[in-house]
């Protein structure tokens, strides 16, 4: 789950998968942050205050393997 979306500030994702990277892109590819999830943390809050408006991909990740993936907007 992604909240909130679309978003200007801060982006919460909450997971009940065991999860060990989150991977935040921008439409071209780029990576804009690339996280290690630490075992047993299922939330995490990024600020994105200060990304340029528009739309993002993230990947959700374990162990290389991909668990999901979405879209938000920032505005």
């Amino acid at each position: 789950l992604v909240s909130p979306n679309p978003t200007s500030d801060f982006i919460h994702f909450n997971f009940n998968v065991p999860a060990t990277e989150l991977r935040i892109t921008n439409t071209m590819g780029q990576i804009i942050q690339d996280l290690k999830i630490n075992e047993g943390v299922q939330q995490i809050q990024i600020d994105l205050s200060n990304q340029s408006d528009g739309f993002y991909l993230f990947q959700l990740m374990h162990d290389a393997r991909l668990l999901g993936k979405g879209m938000f907007i920032d505005r």
